[in-house]
Formats: C-alpha cells, structure tokens, sequence
C-alpha cells in the first residue's frame, strides 16, 4: 500500500511528529509514505530523512487568519495550480490512499477526488472557525472515504455525531515513543544545565509560541504561584514565530516582571524535549484551544502529572485527579492553584505520573500505525 500524507504547514509539531513515527512503523508492514508539504525549515526534511520516509516540498498555500487581501489573493491564485500537483504527485506515485491533515486541506482532498483515490480526512484540532466548518460541512460529508479524528473529544467541533450521512470516523490517537520518553535518561541531565537551581521545583510547557497555546496564561499563573512558592520555577520550550513577534515580546515582558524575574527560562525549539522533561517535576499545557496535545502524553509518558486546559483532546489525555488536574481555558487562577498544589504535594505528584506513565504504555508507534492500517484499509474497502 502507497499512503501520500499531505500537509500545509512544513513547520515541525503534533502532526509532523505523528507522521514521522507512523511512518516508520508502517514500513514493517509493507506500507510506504510520502509526504507532501511547503517547506519552512530543516527540522521536519531532517527528520524525514533520518527515518527513511520520501518527501516533497512544492508550494502549497493554506488558508490563513488574516485581513490581508493579498494572502488571501496568492491562496485563491494557487489553488488549482496546488490541487493539480498534488494530482500529478498521486499519479505518479500510484498512490493508494491520500491522508490529508486538517480540515483546511482543501486542495489535497478536492486532488484525491478529482484522482479518484480514496480520501482519509484527518481533522488534527479544534481551532477550525465554526463559520469554516459549516461551509465545509458538505465536502466533509461526501468527499472522504473515512474522517479521522485525533482524539474523541473533538467530534463535537466538527459536528461528527455518528449519524448515517458522515463517513465512518477513526479516532488516531498520536504515538509516544515508550523508548525516548521514559526515565533513566542517557546521558544524564541535571537542571544546573538551564541555570535553574537542583533544589527548585520545576514546571514546563511545550509549543510554539502563540496565544492558542496558553503561554501567556501559562506565564501568568506561574507568576501566581511563585507568590506562594518562591521555589516554582517555569520552563517553555518552543520556537518564537515570524507571524507572532509581538506576542513572543508580550511573553518576554511578562516574564522580566515581578516575581517571574529570573525565574523563567525560555529554551527555544528543541529536538530533544525528552531532556527538558526529565528535570520537571510536573507539567502544564494552557492551551486556548488544542489537538490532542502530544507535549502533555509526551510528559505523562516521562512519569509527570500533568495539568491541562479542559479543550479538545487534552480532556482524553488527563485524567482529572488521577494522572493530573484538568482546569478550565484560560482560567490563570484555577491553573496558578493546581501549580500550587501539586508544588507542595510530592507523593500525589508521584502517584500521577505513576498513573499517567501506565496509561500512555498503550499509545506506541505500533499501536499508532495498526490504527492507521484499519483506517486506510477502511477507506480501501470503501
């Protein structure tokens, strides 16, 4: 089977990484992946590469959140010239099944139709605006031979209530690698590598730097916390984005204010989060809105409780209480109080990773790509 995965946003995250491990695993099986995707740096092509899966990088335009007509113009300029080189790369090729990764993939679906391959939707979050999901609501409904999901908890965002019009859904839960993210790590890795003190209690948070992951609120209830308990310190991994310097400068100022001064440590993009979990003690993820949060399976993974904003997938990945807290979006107070809590509790903080750690043994690159095979033979059969 010839699987062409195609994205519209070459920068590495969730999707890029998921891809990357499903790959690998998938090729024990028989099954070969391309990639299709606009280029926007080295760590994703790099990745690709080390793990032996072919790629592409033409340039494909996705549709934006802007007021400028000018993006808006190149993206409708571009739309057929895209739709028929993802045509030509899926005749080419003899592809079999065309995943495409979000709801805005409009030109790899409308090229898997117009090929007549059968189509896998993946819908990887729940930032798609509601208006967007209404106007794609039919093509969503005809289009594909199977819709997938990344988690259950983003049906309701898409409208997915299982009834007889929709395609059949499979929920594709993203793999953790259960060798790379678990503890002793090799080599070892002590806190007085970030400048933070051995005796301190560290929290984290991974993503790029943007306001719909929460690292402002993130930022905010740190400063909270630190009130109660000077010893809290905060690290963020993630990249600052061209498309959002001014909120990166919001983060950093907020950061230089009393009483997260000097307690905050801005790590930038990394290829080895696995390393910066291992000095945490628990981990946060405030996302607005989100996927499935692989950063917060990642850390529960690592044996860390995890606090989480109660959106998307993050309600399927903590359980409330038992491997972390659940907070509602946005809300600085009730996540500055979990921040507390577990800070001054370090049994409950070892239960919760206990409990997370045995829960993410079950989401492997194998169990992720055995799911992958029953949804792309769903759609062969279709």
């Amino acid at each position: 089977m010839r699987v062409l995965q195609v994205l519209h946003d070459g920068r590495l995250g969730g999707p890029q990484w998921r891809i990357v491990q499903v790959a690998k695993a998938l090729r024990s099986q028989g099954i070969s992946t391309h990639v299709l995707f606009p280029f926007a740096d080295h760590d994703f092509p790099r990745l690709l590469e080390d793990a032996g899966v072919s790629y592409e990088c033409p340039e494909l335009v996705r549709l934006r959140a802007t007021r400028r007509p000018d993006v808006h113009a190149k993206w409708a300029t571009m739309f057929l010239p895209n739709v028929r080189t993802i045509q030509k790369v899926i005749e080419t090729r003899k592809i079999d099944v065309v995943h495409v990764n979000g709801l805005m993939n409009i030109q790899g679906s409308l090229a898997a139709r117009r090929c007549g391959v059968p189509l896998l939707w993946h819908l990887n979050d729940e930032s798609t605006p509601r208006q967007a999901v209404r106007v794609l609501r039919q093509p969503l409904e005809r289009w594909p031979a199977v819709i997938a999901i990344s988690a259950p908890a983003l049906r309701p965002a898409y409208g997915l209530d299982g009834s007889a019009a929709s395609p059949p859904v499979h929920v594709l839960f993203p793999p953790v690698d259960p060798v790379r993210f678990s503890r002793p790590i090799t080599p070892p890795v002590s806190r007085s590598e970030f400048g933070i003190p051995d005796d301190a209690l560290v929290v984290g948070t991974v993503g790029n730097l943007n306001p719909t992951k929460g690292t402002d609120i993130f930022l905010e209830a740190l400063a909270a916390a630190r009130r109660v308990e000077p010893a809290l310190f905060g690290v963020i991994v993630g990249p600052e984005l061209s498309t959002r310097k001014a909120f990166a400068a919001r983060l950093r100022d907020l950061a230089a204010s009393s009483p997260l001064s000097s307690g905050v440590r801005f790590l930038g993009r990394r290829l080895d989060v696995e390393r910066v979990l291992a000095i945490l003690d628990f981990y946060a993820q405030a996302s607005r809105s989100e996927g499935v949060g692989m950063a917060a399976m990642e850390a529960s993974a690592m044996g860390l409780p995890v606090i989480a904003s109660a959106s998307g997938g993050l309600v399927d990945v903590v359980d409330d209480g038992v491997t972390g807290a659940l907070v509602e979006p946005a809300d600085v107070g009730a996540l500055s109080e979990a921040m507390v809590k577990l800070s001054a509790d370090e049994p409950l903080r070892r239960q919760m990773g206990i409990n997370g750690a045995q829960k993410m043994a079950g989401h492997t690159p194998e169990a992720a790509a055995r799911s992958h095979v029953t949804a792309y033979e769903a759609a062969l059969s279709s």
